[in-house]
């Protein structure tokens, strides 16, 4: 029945195919026949018949979920392979045998902040032989980028306050009339910038939280804000950074 459609060529509308064709819509203007096989592409389209076989054979190295997807990708096709080869694997008794004992814990959600400055996260990045502080606001996102040169990291950031604590945005108070605190985010690593930001924190700011429990992951926001930073680097006029330290 698919071959035939692909000969006298699709509808104007996935309505007026026939019901078991209709998951090919996605991809019906790149199927095309050749030597009697159908071609998603230049990926063989599997009947429902083979598929079976053919996902045994994909999984045969057991090289894990994504790379056997991977592997699949380049050379056949069928509507909801991916699917089909994680129910397979998922049912491997070698594979899940094999998965690591100690998985990912589970990021640390906090309440999201609801004025500028109230919630910061903080890392370091490193890009082109310098050393960057970043510090991402937590409801715009945006931060000023520290550059820190010929400093250990374990010494006292030469950074500035003002940076992060602007005046046009004062801290409100509560009932008893102390103002609110401003925790600052880091991923915990357990590496010499761990203490770094530990200290920075404490002098800075009013306590130091972390996302994730001992592990080397940080928020999307922090992540997606080092990667900005690192296009912009070689940018000035466009992301003007302070040079700090002498």
């Amino acid at each position: 029945m698919l071959k035939d459609a692909v000969f006298a060529g699709f509808p104007s509308s996935k309505a007026d195919l026939a019901e078991p064709l209709r998951k090919y819509w996605p991809v019906h203007d790149r199927l095309s026949v050749d030597d009697g096989l159908i071609l998603c592409g230049t990926r063989v389209v599997v009947p429902a018949s083979l598929r079976r076989s053919t996902m045994t054979s994909l999984h045969a190295g057991h090289l894990g979920k994504e790379k056997t997807k991977e592997r699949a990708r380049r050379v056949v096709f069928w509507p909801g392979m991916d699917a089909s080869i994680e129910a397979v694997i998922k049912g491997c008794s070698r594979y899940q045998r094999e998965l690591p004992s100690h998985p990912r814990e589970t990021m640390l959600q906090h309440e999201p902040a609801d004025r500028p400055f109230q919630i910061l996260d903080i890392d370091f990045a490193d890009h082109a032989g310098g050393k960057y502080l970043i510090v991402v606001d937590g409801v715009s996102g945006k931060s000023p980028a520290e550059i820190v040169y010929r400093r250990p990291l374990r010494d006292d950031l030469p950074t500035h306050p003002s940076h992060f604590k602007p005046t046009h945005h004062p801290r409100p108070t509560d009932d008893a009339g102390e103002q609110s605190q401003t925790p600052v985010h880091g991923d915990h690593r357990d590496d010499d910038r761990r203490d770094s930001r530990r200290r920075a924190a404490k002098r800075w700011f009013d306590r130091h939280a972390r996302d994730l429990p001992e592990f080397p992951v940080g928020t999307r926001v922090r992540v997606q804000d080092v990667r900005t930073k690192r296009l912009c680097a070689d940018r000035p006029s466009l992301y003007p950074c302070a040079e700090a330290g002498p």
